[in-house]
């Protein structure tokens, strides 16, 4: 066990992600996060304002979002301030931060030259995108 450090082998990366490009996807999930939070979080206290006898069991039966799954029910829900249409963006918005981080990640691997990295990474966003809008809609 008496190895130096340049007899050690390991993943030699040719093009190691720019210190500014893993900068930019971290504040993309923070600034994603903190987005999707503050809707969700000023949604429930106007689910809670306009709803306060409702409990978990009530809700969960009623399903409160399920009108605003469509693009034209969520735009229509937002435009008349509905608290359940604002639940279901800030549920979107926390489902999309990811997603554009996957992206994110595929164009700076692919910019750097790191080809398979790359193409992982698009098959972890295609595999996202299947995934939310052809295998999701199936099973609800």
């Amino acid at each position: 066990m008496n190895e130096t450090l340049s007899t050690v082998r390991g993943p030699v990366y040719l093009h190691p992600l720019p210190p500014a490009a893993a900068a930019a996807m971290t504040r993309l999930l923070q600034i994603g996060l903190a987005i999707a939070l503050s809707i969700l979080f000023g949604a429930l206290i106007a689910f809670g304002v306009e709803n306060p006898s409702a409990d978990s069991s009530s809700v969960i039966a009623i399903n409160p979002i399920a009108n605003y799954l469509s693009l034209g029910g969520l735009a229509s829900g937002l435009w008349a301030g509905v608290p359940e249409a604002y639940l279901t963006l800030g549920i979107f918005t926390l489902l999309v931060v990811p997603i554009a981080r996957v992206l994110a990640g595929f164009y700076f691997f692919h910019r750097n030259g790191e080809i398979l990295v790359a193409r992982i990474t698009f098959t972890v966003f295609v595999l996202l995108v299947l995934g939310l809008l052809v295998i999701g809609p199936l099973i609800r």
